[in-house]
């Protein structure tokens, strides 16, 4: 799994995290985990592989995220059909595992 910022899953940005934006740490699956305490444990991981514990809720509940974009504006992105948050209870980078080609 990798914490990532949602304003760019793929090539998450110090800046996004900077201005707050929520970090998730994205599973193998492809799943979605939020951290219930905000982005304090998984800033200093952002973009490494990561193990991750704890429980785990389904939340059923659409959520709103705010995102700040320049100094006056905002982006608002609503997650529905569910999501996960995680209390992380144990937090650990791991090495990148090398994928074959397809």
């Amino acid at each position: 799994m990798r914490p990532v910022s949602c304003c760019m899953l793929r090539r998450p940005q110090p800046a996004c995290l900077a201005r707050g934006v929520p970090l998730a740490i994205a599973a193998d699956d492809g799943g979605l985990y939020f951290p219930a305490d905000g982005n304090q444990r998984l800033k200093s991981l952002l973009n490494a592989r990561v193990r991750a514990s704890g429980p785990v809720v389904e939340k059923h509940d659409p959520m709103e995220l705010k995102m700040p974009v320049g100094d006056k504006n905002q982006m608002v992105v609503r997650v529905e059909g569910g999501y996960k948050q995680i209390t992380i209870q144990t937090l650990e980078k791991i090495l990148a595992v090398k994928r074959r080609p397809a």
